[in-house]
C-alpha cells in the first residue's frame, strides 16, 4: 500500500513538474508576470491566458495587452484587456459574478442577484469599456472611433437573466464563449502594418 502511494504520489508530483515547465516556457508565461499557480486558481487569470493562447492560435497579426490603465486618476478608465486585430481593436472587461445578471446598454447600474433575495448593483460595465474606448481613440488619431469595440466576458459561475444591449460594437459573453468569439474574428480595418506601432503606442499603459 506504502508503495502504490509512493508512486501516485510521485507520478502526481511529475505530471506537475511538467505542466509547470510548459507554462514557465510559454510565450504568455515569459510576456507576463503571472505563475503557473495563479492560472490554476484564478478564473480571470485562466481566461487572459486563454484569450492570449487562442489569439495565438490564429493566423493573424493579433496582439494583446492586459490590465490598460490609461489614466490612473480615473480608476473606471481600465480595461482588462485590449486587443489589437486586423478587425478592429477590442476593450475587454472580464466580470468575476456568480449570481443572475441583468442589465441594458445604457443604464447606470447592473444587477446580480444571489441566493436568498440578496442583489448587488455593480457599474454598466459597458460604459466603463466605452470610455476606454474614447480614451484609446483620442490617443490614436488614425484610429475612428467606430472602429474600436467593446466586449464583457462574465465568469462561468453567473447566469444572464435580461441582457438588453442597442449596439453592434458591443458584445457580452462568457469566458468559456472566448475561444469562439476570437475564431469569428473577421474582415480588415487596420492594416497589418499598423497592427504593431498601435500596440506599442498602449504598451506603457499596461500593467502586466
Amino acid at each position: 500500500m506504502i508503495i502504490f502511494v509512493l508512486i501516485v504520489t510521485f507520478a502526481a508530483l511529475f505530471y506537475i513538474g511538467v505542466r509547470l515547465y510548459q507554462y514557465d516556457n510559454s510565450p504568455f508565461a515569459k510576456e507576463h508576470s503571472y505563475t503557473f499557480f495563479q492560472t490554476l486558481s484564478n478564473s480571470k487569470i485562466h481566461a487572459y491566458k486563454t484569450l492570449y493562447d487562442q489569439l495565438a492560435r490564429t493566423n493573424s497579426d493579433a496582439k494583446v495587452l492586459f490590465n490598460v490603465q490609461i489614466d490612473e486618476a480615473i480608476n473606471q478608465n481600465f480595461a482588462d484587456a485590449v486587443v489589437v486585430h486586423p478587425a478592429g481593436i477590442f476593450v475587454v472587461l472580464m466580470q468575476q459574478k456568480k449570481g443572475w445578471i441583468s442589465g441594458t446598454e445604457k443604464s447606470y447600474e447592473w444587477m446580480e442577484q444571489l441566493h436568498g433575495d440578496k442583489v448587488n448593483a455593480f457599474p454598466n460595465p459597458i460604459h466603463i469599456t466605452e470610455r476606454m474606448a474614447f480614451t484609446i481613440s483620442d490617443l490614436l488619431p488614425t484610429i475612428e472611433r467606430k472602429q474600436i469595440e467593446s466586449v464583457i466576458f462574465f465568469s462561468n459561475d453567473c447566469s444572464f437573466q435580461r441582457i438588453e444591449l442597442s449596439s453592434d460594437t458591443v458584445e457580452v459573453l462568457k469566458y468559456n464563449e472566448i475561444n469562439r468569439w476570437v475564431n469569428s474574428l473577421a474582415g480588415q480595418v487596420i492594416p497589418n502594418d499598423q497592427i504593431s506601432s498601435i500596440y506599442i503606442s498602449l504598451k506603457k499603459y499596461s500593467q502586466k
